[in-house]
């Protein structure tokens, strides 16, 4: 039980070290990207790191079976050049013993994977698209700028005597000439702006309205306590999404060729459907991979380097592959059943490599020194 423990934390401290790695990667990739928007709309630096957490999902659900790969390869090398597995042999180890922590680690992986791909992508990747849209249907803070005239859409200008605050203003004056028939004159002792259904809006208070049509001749003035215009810059409202993007689909949703928005995406969100369903196990399939290359036979101090780049390939194969057969479902939705097979076999091959009769007793897992 103690070498259980011991080697159960072993795999636990490489993989957490190398998943943040790879997380930090991707963080870094997108990190420009997401800072730019945040910084161009005024929003608070919290809104970056919270588009950033929203996000971390998608990440996982990539990052979780390489950083398992990577960390078994390293684990199992670590302990073949410390002698470990000499240790072992004295305690009666097989290799069914040794799988039993890498696999109990990957089951956990898995289960939380699965978990992520039902619950936690859809949801968090949901209020990511919504925090961007609304984020980008914001006015840029470079519009707001005091004492200057600001196109804030064509046809439609402000002039800010005071700025208050990241969206309230004070002494508004509005050219507004959206309208072919009429130009709308609007001033305000002050102005707020907000986002109205995903459309952004300014709401003004204390102030007068008045219109000269196209002859030059002037209506009547209203005066207003409260009065909201719409600021968009398009009539389509760009934080209201009519379409889901399918990482914020449900499975359920993506299988069912009725809730497609076009019949084109129909085979694009049937691969994705079985691509969320099978990449949890990916995970457990790259572990038994590695371990097959890793420990099957006679383990010689020569063929060391060897059987970790045969465990590298091996695993590098099996995504590709797995990658492949997603592409496979696009092109033809009959062979959907591709996606599961490039995970199943190996893992199959990989299990009867590890505990076939001739390789099951450790005898002929003893290291033999060249």
């Amino acid at each position: 039980m103690r070498l259980h423990r011991y080697l159960l934390k072993q795999y636990m401290q490489v993989t957490t070290m190398v998943l943040v790695s790879l997380l930090m990667v991707v963080w870094l990739n997108q990190m420009l990207q997401l800072l730019e928007l945040v910084v161009n709309k005024g929003s608070p630096l919290g809104s970056f790191f919270i588009l950033s957490l929203l996000a971390m999902p998608l990440w996982l659900l990539q990052a979780i079976p390489i950083a398992l790969f990577i960390g078994v390869i390293w684990v199992v090398n670590k302990i073949t050049s410390d002698r470990e597995l000499v240790a072992m042999q004295a305690a009666g180890w097989s290799i069914k013993q040794f799988t039993i922590a890498p696999l109990l680690l990957g089951a956990c992986c898995t289960a939380f994977l699965i978990l992520n791909s039902i619950i936690l992508l859809p949801a968090g990747f949901g209020t990511f698209k919504d925090k961007q849209s609304e984020l980008r249907a914001a006015i840029p803070k470079v519009l707001l700028q005091d004492k200057v005239f600001v196109d804030l859409a064509p046809n439609l200008t402000i002039f800010i005597n005071e700025r208050v605050s990241r969206t309230s203003v004070r002494n508004v004056f509005i050219q507004d000439k959206r309208n072919s028939d009429a130009i709308s004159t609007l001033t305000a002792a002050k102005g707020q702006f907000l986002l109205d259904d995903g459309q952004p809006v300014l709401v003004l208070e204390q102030g007068q309205r008045s219109q000269i049509n196209h002859l030059g001749e002037a209506s009547a003035t209203l005066y207003f306590d409260h009065y909201k215009l719409n600021i968009a810059r398009t009539s389509q409202s760009t934080a209201q999404r009519s379409v889901l993007d399918m990482n914020e689909d449900s499975i359920t949703n993506l299988l069912n060729p009725e809730t497609s928005a076009s019949p084109r995406y129909i085979n694009q969100r049937l691969a994705y459907g079985h691509y969320r369903i099978t990449s949890p196990f990916l995970a457990i399939t790259l572990i038994l991979v590695a371990l097959a290359a890793l420990l099957r036979g006679r383990l010689r101090d020569e063929f060391k380097r060897r059987r970790m780049w045969q465990a590298i390939i091996a695993g590098m194969v099996v995504q590709i592959l797995f990658i492949s057969a997603r592409s496979i479902t696009v092109a033809s939705s009959q062979l959907w059943f591709a996606q599961y097979l490039v995970l199943i076999l190996p893992a199959a091959i990989a299990g009867y490599m590890l505990l076939a009769p001739e390789t099951a007793r450790f005898k002929n897992w003893q290291m033999v020194k060249s």
